[in-house]
C-alpha cells in the first residue's frame, strides 16, 4: 500500500537539531532558542528546548545529541520539512564590554587588541572573558566608549608579514617591535 495523505498539527510545531556533544552540557529543558528558517531567513522565530534524547549517536566523525525543540509562536509560512538554523541561548550576561570576536588577536596565550589613540593603533592587551561566534567580553585592559581598530587580527598578521626583515625596528604600531633580533610582540600595561 502506499501514502494517500500526510496530517500535519500546525498548533505545535517543533525543530530536531543535533548538538555536538562537547557542547551539550550547556544545554537544559526549557531554555529559550531562537529559530532562522533557510526558506525565509528574514523570519525569526522563538522556542524552547522541549526534550533531549538519552542517547547520543555518531554523525559524521562525531557524536550528537538530538534536541527538540518547540515553536513558541508559529507562523503559516513554515512548513514540515523546512531547514533551519537554531541558536539557542546558554547564557546572558548584562553591563558588560564587549567587543566584536575579530577585533581581538592572541599571540602565546596573551590577547590584544588595537586601541586607537589619537588615531594612532596602539597594541593594548586585555584579559577576555566569555565569548560566542560574534562577540568576546573583555574583563580587563579596556573601558567603555574606548576606539579599537575593528579587525585587529588581521591587521596583526599584516604587520607581522610585512614586518619579517625588520630587526628590531619599531614599525607602524607603538609598542609593536618587529621581528628578529629584538623579536615577539612586548606586553603592554592594561589601558
Amino acid at each position: 500500500s502506499s501514502e494517500i495523505i500526510y496530517l500535519v498539527n500546525r498548533d505545535k510545531i517543533y525543530v530536531d537539531v543535533n548538538i555536538d556533544e562537547v557542547d551539550i552540557k550547556e544545554i537544559s529543558l526549557g531554555q529559550q532558542a531562537e529559530i532562522t528558517f533557510d526558506a525565509y531567513p528574514e523570519l525569526k522565530l522563538s522556542a524552547l528546548i522541549d526534550s533531549i534524547s538519552p542517547l547520543a549517536t555518531g554523525m559524521g566523525g562525531i557524536t550528537v545529541v538530538e534536541v527538540t525543540l518547540q515553536l513558541i509562536q508559529s507562523d503559516p509560512r513554515i512548513m514540515s520539512g523546512f531547514s533551519a538554523e537554531v541558536e539557542i541561548t546558554v547564557e546572558e550576561v548584562h553591563n558588560v564590554v564587549r567587543v566584536p570576536t575579530e577585533a581581538v588577536a592572541e599571540r602565546e596565550g596573551m590577547h590584544f587588541v588595537l586601541l586607537m589613540n589619537e588615531n594612532e593603533p596602539q597594541m593594548t592587551m586585555v584579559r577576555v572573558g566569555r565569548a560566542n561566534d560574534e562577540y568576546i567580553e573583555v574583563l580587563s585592559g579596556l573601558k567603555e566608549n574606548d576606539r579599537i581598530a575593528a579587525n585587529a587580527y588581521q591587521i596583526l598578521e599584516q604587520f607581522q608579514q610585512q614586518a619579517g626583515g625588520a630587526e628590531g625596528r619599531g614599525g607602524m604600531f607603538p609598542g609593536m617591535p618587529g621581528r628578529g633580533g629584538g623579536g615577539g610582540m612586548r606586553q603592554l600595561a592594561p589601558h
